[in-house]
């Protein structure tokens, strides 16, 4: 599968295409960089010279590639994102934890109030507890009264997000997914033991 990468930053905006096949490293196709105008602080203050940088960067990496892509996976930067520990519960009776109690927990996010103006971008689970018996990997299964989930739960300001949003399509650009830069950074980096 090909896909592009998009990083937007405010000194540069660069693209990787990328071929993804299951269980093999990725091999990059092609790379594009260009100076990032109207993008400050990972905020778009001018939408046309920001959509005129995006292009740019995308046609030379599909230049070095020989094709186009039609999706892409965004970074989004931004100096609204906020990052909020959160423990999520749900009674299990002394009952068998089931997929279904999971999906309790996970339901339990979308209610949850992110304050005026955000926008939840990432809902990682950091870890699970049953009966206070922490360190849990795969509660399923596994007998107790309470389950607990650990969340972090990262946000940003909508209007931030719909304008980049608006850019991108501007641009043209088909997005799978967007991606906080400091999760991003941290995938690329760290472990599982440092992450969580």
């Amino acid at each position: 599968m090909k896909i592009g990468i998009l990083d937007i930053g405010s000194q540069k905006i660069s693209c990787f295409i990328a071929d993804i096949i299951k269980d093999k490293k990725p091999v990059i196709l092609g790379v594009g960089h260009h100076q990032s105008n109207g993008v400050s602080s990972g905020t778009i203050v001018d939408m046309e010279l920001a959509c005129n940088s995006i292009r740019s960067s995308i046609q030379s990496a599909e230049s070095m590639c020989g094709s186009t892509v039609e999706e892409f996976i965004v970074n989004f930067s931004s100096d609204t994102i906020q990052s909020k520990p959160v423990n999520l519960n749900t009674s299990l009776d002394n009952n068998e934890v089931t997929h279904e109690d999971v999906k309790k927990i996970y339901k339990k996010i979308d209610d949850l109030n992110y304050g005026a103006n955000r926008q939840l971008l990432h809902k990682i689970r950091t870890s699970y507890s049953l009966d206070r018996n922490i360190g849990i990997e795969k509660p399923i299964g596994m007998k107790g009264s309470e389950l607990i989930a650990g969340f972090n739960l990262i946000t940003t300001d909508k209007n931030a997000i719909n304008n980049f949003i608006k850019c991108l399509s501007m641009a043209k650009v088909r997005v799978s997914d967007i991606v906080a830069t400091p999760y991003a950074s941290g995938l690329g980096c760290l472990n599982n033991d440092d992450l969580y």
